[in-house]
């Protein structure tokens, strides 16, 4: 009970971070907070039991400090699932690379959104060619997670709840 976490988006709808039960007792308390989805979750007292929310949406606006993560090839691999974007297939983070969606070589930059996880033989094959050059496509598309959504990535494609809050795409538990 005391791990489960609660999806807090902000008033658009996006994530911020996966918060406790001693947070959202507060925000709800303060009426901050509206419940979009429920869990399977109840809390039992007596004769009373309460279900306890899934996702949660910041009613007005609150001041918080960025949540957006720093890069990181670690942090890359975590976001794509240790998943290929090219092939679809899942690998062990020894044997993926980093791919540069617009190489390096003709001026892309090291980011979120320009760096894609990729096996070693697809990033060989790509080599310093764009996507369009090389006639590949991506499986899904790259997206600047917050700290909190990339710290537990696995668990939270899990929660069917939160999959629309985390990037549809990104997040689907269908197979690419």
């Amino acid at each position: 009970m005391t791990n489960h976490k609660i999806l807090l988006l902000n008033q658009s709808y996006q994530p911020l971070s996966a918060i406790g039960l001693k947070k959202y007792i507060k925000l709800e308390i303060k009426g901050k907070i509206e419940t979009l989805h429920y869990s399977n979750v109840c809390i039992y007292s007596g004769k009373d039991a309460w279900q306890l929310p899934s996702v949660i949406r910041l009613s007005g606006p609150i001041f918080t400090k960025s949540f957006q993560a720093k890069y990181s090839k670690k942090g890359l691999h975590a976001r794509d699932n240790y998943t290929c974007a090219y092939c679809g297939k899942r690998f062990k983070e020894k044997d993926l690379t980093v791919d540069h969606i617009v190489p390096r070589s003709k001026g892309g930059i090291t980011s979120w959104m320009n760096c894609i996880t990729a096996c070693r033989k697809c990033n060989a094959y790509k080599a310093d060619f764009t996507i369009e050059e090389t006639k590949m496509y991506m499986r899904f598309k790259p997206f600047v997670p917050t700290s909190a959504i990339l710290h537990d990535c696995a668990n939270y494609r899990n929660n069917k709840d939160w999959v629309m809050y985390l990037n549809p795409e990104k997040f689907s538990t269908s197979n690419v």
